[in-house]
Parts: structure tokens; C-alpha cells; sequence
């Protein structure tokens, strides 16, 4: 059952057999999430303040701003696997992300021609946290997947974990005309899988 909001924020859901339910707020940019036990009628206020992660990614030894920067963000846990949100540097390096429920991310940057760095933080309800990257220039990994029956090369889902088995890189776009993929990687040792459709 849905329903929505009215000018002041109520919202009114009949009709339910007591139990546990899970409440679902969409919000403008994502949902939030409230697990409840009903037993019987009741005011429910689900606060839907997020977090925030600002901040600035700058080369590293130089400090100049590095744009087109992709930051994404893993809320750790059983989705952990795809990010939350993603945001990208402007032109001074700057990004800004809101509206981010309360917990642990990991933070993970991805630019052609510097290596990724990552950051895990803990993000508390109403809280702007502040960070700053600092990227180092580095040639990456490049890919090439194929289909093992004839050869021909394959778009692929390529996914890199580091030793401690984190994703640092999940992409499957950019494919050049040889079917090669580029991954922006700092120097290190990985661990590699692919997957493509048929």
C-alpha cells in the first residue's frame, strides 16, 4: 500500500493487519527505509534528514583541482556491491552529495589517468563531512574480454576487488573498437571478474 504526502508531510495508510512492516520513503533523490512493528493505529513520523559528503579532489603533490572525478558511494552492508549514489568534480574539484541515509560508506574515486583512491567513513544523521582526495596520476589496467567459443570480443561487467576483496572498480563502459577496456587503477595487485550477457 502507498500513499502520499500532503503539504505539512502527513500521509495517511489504511487497511493493515497488525505485524511488521517496512515503511519506504521516496524521496526526491532516494529512499529512505523505516522497519516498524504495527499492533495497532498509530502516528508514525519517519525523519528523513540525511547526511552529506563535500569536499574536493586535487592532484597529489601539486594540489591543482581535478575535474570530471566520479565518486561513488558503497553504503556498506549487503548491497555493499553497487554505490548508493555517485557524483561527479566540477571544474575546482569540488562535488557534493546529500540526502544520504545515516551509516558506513566507502568512498571510491574513478577518473581516466589516475588511480583510485578509497576512503571508508561513517556518516551520522545531519552531519556534512568533509573530505578531500588526493589522486596520483597512473596508466591503469586494460581489459580485453573475449568469447572463448571464437575469439570475438564481448562487452563485459568487469568488477575489481583489491587483497581485502573491496570493489574498487565495477565499469563495463568506454569499450574501444577492439573490445579493450580501460580501468583506472593505481598501482597494486587486484583480483578480476568478469561477466557478460549469453
Amino acid at each position: 500500500m502507498s500513499a502520499r504526502t500532503d503539504g505539512r508531510g502527513g500521509y495517511e495508510v489504511g487497511g493493515l493487519e497488525p505485524g511488521p512492516y517496512v515503511v519506504t520513503v521516496q524521496s526526491e533523490k532516494r529512499p529512505f527505509k523505516s522497519r516498524n512493528l504495527l499492533t495497532t493505529s498509530t502516528t508514525l513520523d519517519i525523519d528523513v534528514t540525511g547526511a552529506a559528503i563535500r569536499g574536493r579532489v586535487v592532484r597529489a603533490g601539486v594540489g591543482a583541482p581535478v575535474s570530471g572525478v566520479e565518486v561513488s558511494c558503497f553504503r556498506l552492508g549487503p548491497d555493499e556491491n553497487s554505490p548508493e549514489s555517485s557524483v561527479t568534480s566540477d571544474a575546482q574539484g569540488s562535488f557534493v552529495e546529500t540526502g544520504l541515509p545515516e551509516g558506513r560508506y566507502r568512498l571510491i574515486t574513478s577518473r581516466s589517468g589516475f588511480g583510485q583512491e578509497v576512503r571508508d567513513v561513517e556518516l551520522h544523521r545531519g552531519e556534512a563531512l568533509d573530505v578531500v582526495f588526493e589522486l596520483a596520476p597512473a596508466d591503469g589496467l586494460t581489459v580485453t574480454v573475449v568469447d572463448a567459443r571464437d575469439q570475438h570480443p564481448l562487452e563485459a561487467i568487469v568488477v575489481v576487488r583489491d587483497e581485502a576483496r573491496r570493489i574498487v572498480a565495477n565499469r563495463h563502459s568506454g569499450v574501444e573498437a577492439d573490445g579493450s577496456l580501460n580501468i583506472p587503477l593505481a598501482a597494486g595487485s587486484y583480483i578480476l571478474s568478469t561477466s557478460a550477457t549469453g
